[in-house]
């Protein structure tokens, strides 16, 4: 049995991700745009101390549990978690699915984690400085883990774009020597680089013996832009990267994910999804893609 949200909450979801996803993605594709989403999200991450979200992408499995122990915190996700491991597998499922409602139920959970105005930013500073300090501690912890799981799900989404494949394969590939991995995973997200204790470790032996060719690839691809490649409808894309990330992809009839591409505001004309003729030909770019390896180079 495959434990996944169940398809309505699962759309549910995914109609909430994708417009924010699709707006972090637009800034990568922007000259230098890396940079600048790293900077949008720089106070909130030197605040909460947040560089260490790139050792999520061990596994799938620790992405999505970061976005659980933001909604239960660490104590009420390890009692939650010794208690599922004793119940049978529909009582895990309904479990799953209580948890995923209270994220869609969170109206605007992702905005109000990345305020865009200055304003905003500062009326969220003060009221968190007004509440008491367990408080203030709790919501720190739980914040950490939700900015955790949004960044890493949002680079597995990218990484499955350009390379046909999440950046929760490529980095365990690399932790274990494989220099191609290595090198497309520091392509979708440079934080791994001096972030990730494996690539740091992996990164200084280059440089203490000198291996000028793996050196001067891992230059070029920490200055490419994690988008290199056209990808023409991105849109479409990442919500066809959220469907697979939830295991939904593969089960969803066309209609229904033309459907959710409306939901979500994608423009029918300009993604030319004009129908279910349209979205058939636009999911099987993305599946010859992802078996072509990518759009970027290996």
């Amino acid at each position: 049995m495959v434990i996944r949200p169940k398809k309505e909450l699962a759309l549910s979801l995914i109609e909430q991700m994708a417009p924010q996803y699709l707006e972090m993605f637009r800034d990568v594709q922007k000259p230098g745009g890396w940079r600048t989403l790293a900077m949008r999200f720089g106070e909130i991450r030197k605040r909460l101390k947040l560089d260490s979200y790139v050792t999520l992408y061990g596994s799938e499995n620790s992405v999505y549990a970061a976005l659980w122990i933001a909604l239960l915190g660490t104590d009420g996700f390890k009692r939650i978690s010794e208690e599922l491991n004793t119940v049978s597998a529909d009582e895990q499922q309904n479990f799953l699915d209580e948890l995923t409602a209270d994220v869609i139920q969170g109206d605007g959970w992702l905005n109000e984690m990345f305020p865009e105005s200055l304003e905003k930013q500062e009326k969220q500073r003060l009221a968190f400085e007004a509440l008491p300090e367990n408080e203030r501690a709790e919501i720190v912890q739980r914040s950490q883990h939700l900015f955790a799981f949004v960044m890493a799900s949002f680079y597995d989404c990218i990484s499955v774009m350009v390379h046909g494949e999440k950046l929760t394969s490529l980095v365990p590939k690399a932790i274990a020597g494989d220099r191609v991995a290595f090198l497309k995973a520091i392509h979708i997200d440079k934080s791994i680089l001096h972030a990730h204790p494996e690539f740091k470790t992996q990164y200084e032996k280059a440089l203490s013996t000198l291996d000028r060719d793996f050196l001067r690839n891992i230059g070029y691809r920490i200055e490419a832009p994690p988008t290199r490649g056209k990808i023409r409808f991105p849109g479409v894309y990442m919500i066809f990267a959220l469907l697979e990330s939830l295991r939904w992809l593969n089960e969803l009839r066309h209609e229904e994910i033309l459907d959710l591409c409306v939901d979500a505001g994608l423009d029918r004309w300009q993604n030319r999804i004009e129908d279910v003729t349209y979205l058939t030909k636009r999911l099987g770019e993305y599946r010859r893609m992802q078996k072509a390896g990518g759009l970027s180079m290996p």
